[in-house]
């Protein structure tokens, strides 16, 4: 018999990663990943045979999830995983299921908050009993395992506490200043005046927050926050990896003090951070900065096909012993190649390089650099030709050749389903680099995902989006994760200005309502800044920038890009397609607010000036309750 509880504790450990997602084809889904033999343990995917297997043996699951390039999930999987006792418990006891949460991340997004690796206790029907935080060695995980075993024979095994997002949605009638007050006061929360970060003991290159910090500033006047930004900015500097390029991924407690870890994330994240600190100082360091952590992007995490790949490990191959990873990176080039390079994870995820685009169109617009650009669009052009399904939505992992040649941990690979996180971010990016180009292609491709995101994801029932489809294993409930709702909110308040359809724009504030409430909110701790911006979007409204001249005339060309270089989270730049606007004889441009637009403006050198008379709002301006 299993009864709720609260009494069953989450493990911590000091030793943790964290994160904190046709005409394509991919790879089948595997019986088994670290097969038997390796270890000892016979790993299956996460599938309903799995479940199944557990139940007609009657055996409780375990589930390892994390990722290819965390350190204490290595340690996990070549220490713990191949002790003795461990294997011995595990084949009598368990059937094991081996997750890669950036493959799934569905279900990485729903144990993020045990950091990687996180392992998870069920019953054959899917119910939680327990979930570890982080690496485990021999000597704790075995008790672990006993205790269990004991139990389950007792009968005494006990249900964890459901989280906020797996009961019925909350019914909240709020406004958008009521529900932006509280998502505010809770990452301001997070921020360390003293080591600047948000967070106090993971130091990281966090973009949303600094977003967001930079959209206060500009748009409400709180110019504190772009210091705070730029502070943190500077911090950063301390993980830059001064000789092969790249930031590290975390420094704990100060952030000198470094995780010797490179990931697409925190380096994608550093460099649109640095690219903003440039566009906003003009200050030669921060585009320094921002080209030492190119050289790493595209030096080492750049595939044939001008994609990205995924992180890159900490312990090179030949390193002598008594050598740790932080002493291998405060070497020069040549010493560092004696021992080896750190293996690479070739994995090629939508999410991740949606996540590099967007951080090289933020390098073009700060630089005008070309070659930033061309970075951005051969990516995006890559993952486009190769992933967007008939119904519009993104593949998530189509498997390529470095990626099949890899010593994997967990499973390679994803099976053909819309997850949220590649849909929201993937079309985000396609936004950005229509402004960027002024190519209506991928506003296009941009309106597909939107449509597949409804028609696969959307909520009639309660609003929001789900995670992913419903779980092929049968014993999950679909989740709405706060995040990457905000995310998709943020790229569907944009669609809708784009699109001229408030259709878009309603479904962004469904997501808000379902997501922007304190019960679901205040688990996430530091990780809103995605939802704070969502929420200034929604009630502060969006400019519309509009060029009134023909695409191919190299005087309206030269308007839009004098538009898209300048910083304005909520700008909509397009062509006048439906004359709403007077013939002048040449081209002009108009900036407008929900409230007035300004008078034609013909030269490039007037659009910013123009447009900065836009940008002091009253932060009280725009809706007060959300939009019905």
């Amino acid at each position: 018999m299993i009864r709720p509880t609260t009494a069953l504790l989450v493990a911590l450990t000091a030793a943790a990663c964290t994160d904190r997602g046709t005409g394509a084809t991919t790879t089948p889904a595997a019986a088994t990943s670290r097969p038997e033999g390796r270890d000892g343990i016979a790993w299956h995917t996460w599938s309903k045979a799995a479940f199944e297997q557990a139940r007609r043996e009657d055996k409780l699951v375990l589930v390892d999830v994390g990722i290819e390039g965390c350190t204490a999930c290595r340690w996990m999987a070549e220490d713990t995983y191949r002790h003795r006792r461990v294997v011995e418990l595990v084949r009598a006891h368990f059937v094991a299921i081996a997750v890669d949460a950036e493959a799934r991340p569905d279900i990485g997004e729903r144990y993020s908050a045990y950091a990687w690796p996180a392992t998870v206790f069920m019953t054959p029907d899917g119910t939680e009993i327990l979930a570890l935080r982080g690496n485990k060695r021999p000597r704790n995980f075995v008790p672990i395992l006993e205790e269990l075993v004991a139990r389950k024979a007792a009968g005494t095994l006990e249900a964890m506490d459901p989280s906020p997002e797996a009961g019925d949605d909350p019914v909240v009638d709020a406004s958008w200043d009521e529900r932006r007050a509280d998502v505010v006061a809770q990452l301001d929360r997070a921020f360390d005046p003293e080591d600047p970060a948000w967070g106090r003991t993971q130091k990281m290159a966090l973009l949303p927050p600094l977003e967001h910090a930079y959209l206060r500033a500009h748009v409400f006047g709180e110019r504190i926050f772009a210091d705070r930004a730029l502070a943190v900015t500077r911090r950063m500097e301390a993980l830059l990896d001064t000789v092969w390029g790249g930031i590290f991924v975390a420094g704990i407690e100060r952030w000198e003090n470094f995780v010797p870890e490179k990931r697409i994330s925190s380096n994608a994240a550093a460099l649109f951070a640095f690219a903003l600190a440039y566009d906003r100082t003009r200050d030669d360091r921060f585009r320094d900065d921002a080209r030492t952590v190119d050289r790493f992007l595209r030096g080492f995490m750049r595939s044939p096909r001008g994609t990205f790949y995924t992180s890159q490990e900490d312990d090179a191959p030949s390193l002598p012993k008594g050598m740790d990873a932080r002493a291998y990176y405060r070497l020069g080039d040549q010493a560092r190649r004696a021992y080896g390079i750190p293996p690479i994870d070739h994995a090629e995820y939508t999410d991740k390089n949606a996540e590099a685009i967007r951080a090289y169109l933020a390098l073009f617009a700060a630089t005008g650099e070309r070659a930033a650009l061309d970075v951005a669009r051969t990516a995006a052009d890559r993952l486009l030709a190769d992933r967007q399904t008939d119904e519009g939505w993104m593949l998530q992992l189509v498997e390529t050749p470095e990626m099949a040649a890899d010593d994997r941990m967990r499973p390679d690979a994803s099976f053909e389903a819309p997850y949220l996180r590649p849909q929201a971010l993937f079309g985000l990016a396609l936004l950005e680099l229509h402004v960027a180009t002024g190519d209506g292609t991928y506003l296009a491709a941009a309106r597909r995902i939107a449509e597949g995101l409804e028609r696969r994801l959307w909520d009639d029932g309660g609003g929001g989006f789900f995670a992913g489809p419903e779980d092929p294993a049968g014993v999950l409930p679909r989740r709405k994760p706060v995040e990457d709702n905000a995310v998709a909110a943020r790229f569907l308040l944009l669609a809708g200005g784009y699109l001229r359809n408030d259709h878009w724009t309603n479904l962004a504030h469904g997501a808000l309502r379902a997501v922007a409430v304190p019960e679901r909110v205040r688990p996430e701790g530091r990780m809103i800044g995605n939802l704070a911006i969502a929420l200034d979007l929604a009630r502060s409204g969006l400019l519309d920038f509009t060029v009134d001249g023909a695409p191919s005339d190299p005087r309206s060309v030269a308007l839009w890009r004098a538009a898209a270089r300048i910083y304005e989270p909520r700008k909509v730049l397009a062509f006048d397609t439906e004359d709403h606007y007077p013939d002048r004889g040449r081209p002009a441009l108009y900036v407008c607010n929900d409230q007035a637009c300004s008078p034609p403006i013909y030269e490039p050198s007037e659009v910013a000036p123009a447009a900065a008379r836009f940008a002091a709002l009253d932060a009280t301006r725009g809706q007060t309750t959300p939009h019905r």
